[in-house]
């Protein structure tokens, strides 16, 4: 049954964890100069004396004791359609049918290290949650920024009627509504496809200090103007429940869809089926969308397939639909006290020093690529739990040999798969900007002509 989103909006219980409404950072906290790791392997491997590009940090808190007590595994959901195999490879054509001739990438990586035997996760208990923002600007708002909050629209929220609660999220419930008309309706959906938005809320009884992080959420959404961006449609930020509303996409989370296709060379005649020039064209417009928060200034810090939108015509927008969704809480990694982080799109800076920057967010396309090449049909690294992870960081924080990486997908080119590994380089500075992989990507596809509408 839906609901109107007034202000007597019953809002989930708090969560004692979100209470006081902040990121307390990165996993591992600042160390003394003369910190020593503990053994928590068979063997510890010898940290680096020097560390490239990351100069200012003398050491990181080993993080697998942290996890022992204090973190949960869960099992991620069965895909929604089981009609057809559950692991389709996608063919790519031939060549000369998609492909230009260039090349991008600019460094190999050592040959891949050997993968190491799953092992047996320790002992997990569940802990309640807070969650990260989506896009997160280092510094405090701008005059532009402030300039252009001017500009947002009021929307009215007793014109919001609830369809589905998706989940709690950082700031607070995270809703699909619909929209009743209002004057104004088709100037403000002129540009959008679906007749659904989603509707970010800020629990009541909130502090202060949260009320203002929420308002300048939406004076920064405010500033993104791409179409391979959600779009923020207004908000309501005086009274409570203060909410943002964002565009939508018809065709839901292209998690969702792409596990709701095969591979157009699938001999699974009553499947929907997606062809690999589409599945690139996808790629490339999520790498435009992040390119141009790239150029704003704007850290995404959890690009995944789950945070981006389809709407017809395969058009796909990069958006953040929050941590907080039961649909994907397995994808997040939650310990005692701290936001819910999806480790296994985490650049290892990201996770083990609380470092993000575009960077990192590159290192998560190159998992959310791979993401798009399997159909979404697994989690990365699905066979190994959320502990071995995050030794898998600090080995590319050791620089050391036992790192690994996602596996090549099944019948993918060799150079998307090096543009990939150009991606999960250890040093930042070696990996490609967002600018490179999308003219790498649309390089890649030029023949390939889209459908004005989904044909399934």
């Amino acid at each position: 049954m839906s609901g109107a989103l007034t202000g007597t909006l019953n809002i989930r219980p708090q969560v004692s964890v979100q209470e006081e409404g902040e990121d307390k950072g990165p996993i591992c906290p600042p160390l003394p100069a003369q910190y020593h790791p503990a053994t928590y392997t068979t063997t510890t491997p010898q940290l680096h004396k020097t560390i490239t590009d990351y100069s200012g940090i003398t050491e990181v808190q080993p993080v697998i004791p942290l996890l022992l007590n204090t973190a949960i595994n869960l099992a991620r959901p069965i895909p929604p359609v089981q009609e057809y195999p559950s692991n389709p490879p996608p063919i790519p054509p031939p060549p000369e049918k998609y492909y230009a001739s260039t090349e991008i990438c600019k460094n190999s990586l050592p040959p891949l290290p050997p993968s190491p035997t799953p092992s047996t996760p320790p002992p997990m208990s569940a802990k309640a949650s807070s969650s990260m923002t989506s896009y997160s600007p280092e510094d405090m708002l701008t005059e532009e920024e402030d300039e252009v909050a001017e500009c947002i629209l009021d929307f009215p929220r007793e014109k919001l009627n609830i369809v589905e609660n998706l989940g709690c999220g950082y700031f607070g419930d995270v809703h699909i509504c619909e929209v009743d008309r209002f004057p104004g309706y088709d100037e403000v959906f002129r540009n959008t496809s679906s007749d659904l938005v989603i509707v970010k809320s800020l629990r009541p009884g909130s502090s202060d200090a949260l009320r203002i992080e929420f308002q300048q959420e939406a004076k920064r959404l405010a500033r993104l103007a791409d179409r391979n961006v959600a779009r923020l449609l207004g908000a309501s930020l005086e009274d409570d429940p203060m909410c943002i509303v964002l565009e939508n996409g018809e065709y839901g989370d292209l998690n969702q869809y792409l596990q709701s296709h095969i591979a157009e060379t699938s001999t699974v005649h009553t499947a929907k089926t997606l062809s690999f020039g589409t599945l690139v064209y996808m790629a490339t417009q999520i790498a435009s969308g992040m390119k141009h928060l790239e150029e704003m200034d704007f850290v995404h810090r959890d690009l995944a397939t789950r945070n981006c939108l389809v709407s017809r015509g395969y058009t796909v927008k990069v958006s953040d639909l929050g941590s907080g969704r039961n649909a994907y809480a397995a994808d997040y990694f939650r310990v005692d006290g701290r936001p819910p982080l999806p480790i296994r799109w985490m650049a290892w800076e990201s996770m083990l020093m609380g470092r993000h920057t575009s960077k990192s967010d590159v290192w998560s396309f190159a998992v959310t690529l791979w993401e798009i090449l399997t159909f979404a049909r697994e989690q990365p690294f699905e066979e190994l739990p959320d502990h071995r992870i995050v030794e898998n960081a600090t080995y590319f924080y050791q620089e050391d040999d036992r790192r690994i990486i996602l596996p090549l997908p099944k019948n993918c080119p060799k150079d998307i798969y090096e543009l990939m590994r150009e991606c999960w380089h250890r040093n930042d500075v070696d990996r490609p900007s967002f600018r490179e992989i999308h003219m790498f990507l649309q390089r890649k596809n030029l023949s390939y002509k889209h459908a004005d509408t989904n044909d399934t």
